[in-house]
């Protein structure tokens, strides 16, 4: 009797080690993993969203010195990034490994640098599906705003 009692306290102790906790997960972009998932993609236009559009998804990430990662939905097949220089109106690709998405620390410190308050950018798959975004730099509070299309 007291093998089987064993047995079962050893049963229920692996089970109770195998099962996932309890954790943010995915989300916004201030939760433990650092990563935001972002929500279903959509087909995108020729034209990307005017300044009243109200965006589908806001995170704010504190000061300019750390990456921002963005995992897109599966439904984006093989995308790519990339962020528009509100200076030279030119395209600044953005690094991208599998479906994970990086505003690098670097170009954010850059704009803040120059005073850039607000830039645009866009994923997009191979089939048209993706996400249009925003940033916005708070100088003042040094806080990012990324805002989801």
């Amino acid at each position: 009797m007291l093998r089987m009692v064993r047995l079962l306290i050893a049963l229920l102790t692996a089970l109770l080690l195998a099962l996932p906790g309890f954790g943010g997960g995915g989300g916004g972009g201030g939760d433990s993993t650092g990563v935001w998932i972002l929500p279903r993609s959509s087909q995108l236009g020729t034209m990307p969203p005017s300044s009243v559009t109200t965006p589908r998804g806001t995170t704010n990430y504190p000061g300019f010195s750390t990456s921002i990662t963005l995992k897109v939905a599966a439904e984006v097949i093989r995308p790519t990034a990339a962020l528009i220089n509100p200076l030279t109106n030119q395209l600044m690709a953005l690094p991208v490994a599998g479906d994970v998405v990086t505003i690098p620390a670097s170009v954010l410190t850059n704009f803040a640098s120059l005073g850039i308050t607000t830039a645009s950018g866009y994923i997009v798959g191979a089939n048209g599906r993706g996400y249009y975004f925003r940033l916005r730099l708070d100088l003042v509070q040094r806080v990012v705003a990324l805002e989801i299309f």
